[in-house]
C-alpha cells in the first residue's frame, strides 16, 4: 500500500512538474512572440524614409519627431509628395496651423528658423501660392467667419514670415498679391496688417480697383474701413521713410 501511495505521489509530482513545465514554456513562447512583433515594429518605423516622418511630424503637430528628422538630416525645403500633389514643408505647417495648438505656430517656426524658403510658391488650390498668400487668405477667411482664435494664430505667422524676409507683394500665378486678396475675402485686419507693413499701393493699382470693386458689391460690412485703410497718407508716408 505504500509502495502504492509512493507511486501515485510521484506521478503527482512528475505531472505538476510538467504542468508548470508547461506553463513556463507557454509564457516563453508567448514573450519571445510578442518580442518578436516588437522588433518587426520597430523595424518598420525604423526603415520609414526621413520625409515620411518629417510629413507625419508636420501633419501631426509633433515638434520633436520634426527635430529629429532634420537632425537626421531632413532638408525643410524638400517636397512632400510629387507632381500636382506635391507640398512643401512650411506651406503644410501653415495648412494646419489651427488645429494643434502651440505646438503647430512652434513647428512653422523652426521650420523658418532651420531655413525653410519664405518666399517659395507650392500648389495650393491649383495655384501657386507663397506662404504669406496661405497665411493671409486663411486668416482673412477666419475673420470672415468671426473666428478669431484662427485669425489671430494667422496674424502671428504672417508677422513671422515678414520678420524673417517673405515679399509682402510676391503674386500668386494669377498675378494677384496678399493684399489683393486680404480684400476680395473682405478683410480689414489683413489690409491693415499688408498696409503697415508697406504693401504697395501703387504698382498694383489695378488689381486694388478691381478687387475693391468686387469687394463693393457685396455684404461685406467693413468694405468702408478697408478702403480708408488703403487710402491711409500716414501709413504712406511711414512706409517711405522705412524705405
Amino acid at each position: 500500500m505504500g509502495a502504492l501511495n509512493a507511486k501515485i505521489s510521484g506521478a503527482s509530482l512528475l505531472g505538476k512538474k510538467a504542468l508548470r513545465g508547461g506553463v513556463l514554456k507557454g509564457f516563453v513562447s508567448k514573450f519571445v512572440i510578442g518580442l518578436l512583433l516588437v522588433l518587426i515594429g520597430s523595424n518598420i518605423v525604423f526603415c520609414r524614409s526621413l520625409e515620411d516622418v518629417a510629413f507625419s511630424a508636420v501633419i501631426s503637430g509633433d515638434l520633436s519627431e520634426l527635430k529629429q528628422a532634420v537632425s537626421d538630416g531632413f532638408d525643410v525645403n524638400t517636397p512632400f509628395g510629387s507632381g500636382a500633389g506635391k507640398r512643401l514643408p512650411l506651406h503644410l505647417a501653415i495648412d494646419f496651423a489651427n488645429r494643434y495648438g502651440n505646438d503647430r505656430l512652434e513647428i512653422v517656426e523652426f521650420l523658418i528658423a532651420k531655413g525653410a524658403d519664405v518666399n517659395a510658391k507650392d500648389i495650393e488650390r491649383l495655384r501657386e501660392r507663397t506662404p504669406l498668400i496661405s497665411a493671409v487668405t486663411t486668416g482673412a477667411r477666419a475673420e470672415t467667419a468671426g473666428n478669431d482664435r484662427d485669425l489671430q494664430i494667422y496674424k502671428q505667422i504672417a508677422g513671422l514670415l515678414v520678420a524673417h524676409g517673405a515679399n509682402v507683394d510676391a503674386k500668386d500665378d494669377g498675378g494677384d498679391s496678399p493684399l489683393v486678396w486680404s480684400i476680395l475675402v473682405g478683410s480689414k485686419s489683413m489690409v491693415a496688417f499688408l498696409v503697415f507693413h508697406c504693401a504697395a499701393l501703387d504698382n498694383d493699382a489695378a488689381k486694388l480697383k478691381e478687387a475693391l470693386n468686387r469687394l463693393f458689391i457685396t455684404s461685406s460690412k467693413d468694405k468702408d474701413v478697408i478702403a480708408t485703410l488703403l487710402k491711409s497718407d500716414r501709413n504712406r508716408r511711414q512706409c517711405a521713410t522705412r524705405r
